[in-house]
């Protein structure tokens, strides 16, 4: 059976389908990409249609007559002339055709090198003997700054941010609206209902984020939205704030589960969903200053533009589809739910975006988990990845 990787373009035979491409090691190496495909023998490029595609340039089937490899880097050339040659054109290896060097990552710098030995002594760019040993990498979800915590040490028991020396530095922030003067502010403190601006504290007014119905409580207890739902507890406050509105669309900060997201809306409906650590990396501030963007009109063309690009990309999301139900072995309702989730968007979301009931929705989560156990995949939300789906 001939078989090809759409993520790194080794083609190959073999009996039946491995689960990892072995030259690249994805799993997804099945799934087709839109990606560039260069002929070994002339260079043109063109975009790959099938597997076994000539050449339009030059004809060249892939026919491994002659071809070289580099043992060292992975290039692959067509041999010119009957001499060898004596380096790689690529990474210019002179070891091109020995057995490949092992290849090492430091833990603490992140240094990727090669060496013969089986276990170097040192790292060769930080010269740490603890190269190999895995470190506890830490953020401050208040200024952003990253570090690792001395060795033995956990998350748990640093108490404040070496930067901000903020004490709450794993606490995502939470952000809210004054109703006496509309000021948004971050909660600070003890009192998290005291606006920053005018010093008004008033009774509580929830709204929910998922349905848009505001109430009011006279004390900040167990409550739940008269509409939706959804509730709200005294360890994981929900917590909403409607920043910017544009006709029908409008953007909204909310703090569910100790972790804050950016929802786009569209009339009563969630569109997208964006985690604001992405945001925070991308615009490249920190926590108090997307406080302050929020509040202030002369960002309101950067606002505009975020909820141009969330809506442009409410869907991308189905790109993932199909791999969560090759993965996970879910039906295409499950692999859909799934995959908008890893976008950031909660269960009570989920529902009105597909006109859902809620308990539909947590029925599917359940089988959800289920998958994740038969497959051997192993949930934990207490490490941070950039790329989760990467994980599977």
């Amino acid at each position: 059976m001939k078989l090809y990787c759409y993520r790194c373009g080794n083609a190959w035979d073999e009996d039946r389908a491995p689960r990892t491409c072995p030259r690249c090691g994805s799993s997804r190496y099945d799934i087709p990409i839109s990606r560039d495909a260069l002929c070994r023998r002339c260079g043109f490029q063109w975009k790959r249609t099938a597997i076994g595609e000539p050449c339009p340039g030059c004809g060249w089937t892939g026919d491994e007559t002659g071809l070289l490899r580099c043992s060292q880097c992975d290039h692959e050339w067509v041999m010119r002339g009957s001499e060898p040659p004596k380096k790689c054109p690529v990474c210019r290896s002179t070891r091109w055709d020995e057995p490949k060097l092992h290849r090492f990552a430091c833990y603490r710098c992140g240094h990727v090198w090669r060496n013969r030995a089986d276990h170097p002594v040192r790292c060769p760019r930080c010269q740490s003997s603890k190269w190999d040993q895995p470190a506890l990498r830490l953020q401050c979800r208040r200024c952003g700054y990253r570090w690792v915590p001395r060795s033995g040490r956990s998350s748990e028991d640093v108490r404040i941010c070496p930067s901000c020396k903020s004490s709450r530095w794993n606490e995502a922030p939470r952000i809210r609206e004054c109703e006496s003067c509309g000021a948004i502010f971050m909660s600070r403190g003890g009192d998290e209902h005291l606006c920053s601006a005018c010093r008004h504290r008033g009774c509580i007014t929830s709204r929910c984020g998922f349905c848009g119905f505001e109430w009011s409580t006279a004390d900040d207890i167990w409550s739940i939205c008269p509409r939706c739902g959804k509730g709200r507890s005294v360890e994981g406050k929900d917590e909403v704030t409607q920043f910017w509105s544009q006709g029908d669309r409008s953007l909204r900060y909310v703090f569910s589960d100790d972790c804050a997201f950016i929802y786009l809306w569209e009339g009563p409906m969630p569109v997208a969903t964006r985690y604001v650590r992405d945001i925070l990396r991308e615009m490249d501030v920190t926590a108090g200053q997307l406080t302050y963007m929020m509040a202030n009109p002369k960002y309101e063309e950067s606002w505009t533009m975020l909820a141009s690009e969330m809506y442009e990309h409410r869907d991308d999301y189905r790109g993932n589809i199909t791999y969560f139900t090759r993965r996970l072995n879910l039906s295409e309702s499950d692999a859909t739910i799934l995959a908008i989730h890893f976008t950031g968007m909660g269960p009570e979301a989920i529902a009105m975006r597909f006109g859902m009931s809620i308990e539909n929705v947590r029925k599917a989560f359940d089988r959800i988990m289920a998958a994740y156990a038969d497959n051997g995949i192993v949930v934990d939300d207490s490490i941070f990845t950039d790329d989760p789906i990467s994980q599977y």
